[in-house]
């Protein structure tokens, strides 16, 4: 069971993300992270709830705070109040299961309750209100009996440990007694209700406590399979170097393979293992808000991260090496155009194109054996990097003319989301101490604000990366609790036959240096610094969610490098409250590392 389980969670990895709350949709759930299989359909089960109350909730208000509350019918006022205990109770689920879409469903499910109670107490003065209470106090009276004889049935559940019994036998008789119970004033209701308080103290905690474990042992299954195996790697590529060195091919999978094609093969799993870290870092802040996981700092993820950077970084190279051990002549040349053609679409995965600086004096030790290869690289390399540098600076300067009508999507993001007097944002008040961007009223209402101040706003998303494999869209880096999602069907056909040009490349005429490929490649690719454009939609988000279920298409959104530590403090878990913003902006110009060109729309 558990096995199929597993398996299903991988396959959830690679389909889209469901709909979160954002412009298109205020009403929407924040996604569930799913590592529970039951959660998405809890989470659904309150969405669907919560539509099919929200406007009788608003008109129910309305009509109280304007002193009209006999227009509305009691029938309605107590489809909230059940609707309402119902989210609640699903909602304690979620928060059992470490998912952060209960923490916010909880809040709609309080928002319904809270506006029936108060609406009645505002109609038990009404003539439709006394009869209902007199009705209700007839009810109750005569049902006293039965609720005993109900309340000793939960007991002997609870006596005999079958928790989970007992405590749906109890939401459902409580529901009963409040069908009444919601007619009388609350003065009235402690002869009525103690008895089901009281049993309740007996269990609840515990029956939760026992659900919190339950699922924390799922979890931690979770995180074992998804936390990768730095010493079997870099076994694996010991011996691939060693192979490589003295036959000049390895064994991959049963067959046989190239020095480039190794290459290849080891920065994948290096990007798969940090696929697994970004999901343990957020299953990790799941197990925290469970107190299933030590209660301070963010776990060893981070340390792991940077432990698989420095030994990737150091052993990748070491396959160039190994080629270049036994290459001569032409073979040496021909291993050196592949290894440029393998490594240029990855090395800006890393940050700072460390991998680059990393595999420049292996490439050249390659080219070693073959001294006419050596001085036409040389050669053209002499032509082109001055060439680059000056087309680098000039697109820096360009792009920082525009900047001025840019502003970051982080500033904006942080300045459309600030608390005002009459609103409670994700930020504290301008002069109050910073926070991080902390959810704290339901997320509709808290979305009215930036959706009126951000969209079609004009910004700069920084960091872009096409999702692999032609991907539709490129993904600006993660950053501030935020990024972008960018169509990557952008034509950039007129600045990339410039670059060509300048980097004298042509169909019959390939780029000889990794800086000219690299610049080439992150063009064709979508890759840019930047990009300035105006935000279609935004959509809100759980940070353990965004971690947790990361699609693997979405790695791009962390370079290789240790995990973002997203300036949160380290000794501070990260709880179900905190939040980002993911956001669909529509291009007008790019800043690649070498141009920078407008976009028509």
């Amino acid at each position: 069971m558990f096995r199929f389980f597993i398996l299903s969670w991988f396959i959830l990895m690679s389909l889209p993300v469901s709909a979160t709350p954002g412009n298109r949709d205020l009403n929407a759930s924040l996604s569930a992270h799913g590592l529970n299989p039951d959660s998405k359909t809890l989470v659904a089960k309150c969405e669907s709830l919560w539509k099919s109350h929200v406007d009788d909730m608003h008109k129910v208000n309305a009509a109280r705070l304007a002193n009209n509350i006999d227009d509305v019918s009691h029938q309605i006022i107590a489809k909230l109040c059940f609707a309402g205990r119902d989210i609640r109770f699903y909602a304690d689920e979620l928060i059992d299961m470490g998912e952060p879409a209960g923490l916010e469903l909880r809040l709609r499910g309080d928002a319904l309750w809270n506006e029936a109670h108060r609406a009645s107490l505002a109609y038990l003065p009404t003539e439709r209100g006394k009869k209902l209470t007199m009705a209700a106090m007839k009810a109750l009276t005569k049902g006293r009996p039965g609720r005993q004889r109900e309340v000793q049935k939960i007991s002997d559940q609870v006596s005999k440990g079958n928790l989970d019994a007992a405590a749906n036998a109890f939401q459902a008789a409580e529901e009963d007694l409040w069908k009444e119970m919601l007619w009388i004033h609350h003065t009235q209701r402690p002869p009525f209700h103690k008895s089901f308080q009281e049993l309740q103290q007996t269990f609840w905690n515990a029956w939760r406590s026992e659900r919190k474990a339950a699922n924390a042992e799922n979890l931690k299954k979770i995180l074992a399979s998804q936390t990768p195996d730095l010493a079997a790697v870099s076994g694996q590529l010991t011996e691939a170097i060693a192979s490589i060195g003295q036959t000049g091919s390895c064994q991959i999978d049963g067959s046989s393979a190239t020095g480039p094609e190794a290459f290849r093969h080891f920065f994948e799993k290096w990007q798969t293992a940090h696929v697994g870290l970004i999901r343990c870092q957020g299953i990790y802040w799941a197990l925290q808000t469970i107190g299933a996981a030590p209660n301070q700092g963010h776990g060893p993820w981070s340390e792991t991260a940077a432990e698989w950077n420095t030994k990737m970084l150091a052993m990748l190279p070491e396959l160039i090496v190994a080629d270049a051990s036994h290459a001569t002549g032409n073979t040496a040349a021909g291993l050196y155009m592949q290894y440029l053609q393998t490594i240029a679409p990855l090395a800006r995965r890393t940050p700072s194109s460390q991998l680059a600086a990393a595999v420049e004096p292996p490439l050249a030790q390659l080219l070693s054996s073959t001294p006419q290869a050596a001085a036409l690289v040389d050669r053209y390399q002499r032509a082109t990097n001055d060439m680059l540098t000056w087309r680098a600076r000039l697109a820096a300067a360009q792009a920082k003319q525009r900047n001025e009508s840019f502003p970051s999507l982080a500033s904006q993001f942080a300045k459309a989301n600030q608390s005002f007097d009459s609103y409670l944002g994700l930020f504290e008040k301008p002069g109050n101490q910073a926070i991080t961007p902390t959810l704290r009223i339901v997320s509709p209402e808290l979305l009215t604000v930036p959706v009126e101040k951000l969209l079609e706003t004009q910004v700069r998303a920084d960091d872009l990366t096409r999702i692999p494999g032609g991907g539709r869209f490129s993904l600006s880096a993660y950053r501030d609790r935020v990024f972008a999602n960018v169509p990557a069907t952008i034509d950039l056909a007129a600045p990339l036959a410039d670059l060509q040009s300048d980097l004298l490349v042509s169909d019959t005429q390939p780029p000889l240096s990794l800086r000219a490929s690299m610049a080439l490649e992150s063009a064709k690719q979508i890759d840019m610094r930047a990009i300035g454009g105006t935000i279609k939609n935004l959509y809100l988000e759980s940070v353990i969610v965004r971690f947790a279920s990361l699609p693997t298409a979405a790695a791009v959104l962390f370079p290789l490098s240790g995990l973002p530590s997203d300036g949160e403090s380290q000794q501070r878990p990260l709880g179900m409250d905190q939040m980002m913003m993911r956001f669909d902006v529509m291009p007008s110009w790019v800043w690649h590392d070498y141009f920078v060109a407008d976009i028509g729309n």
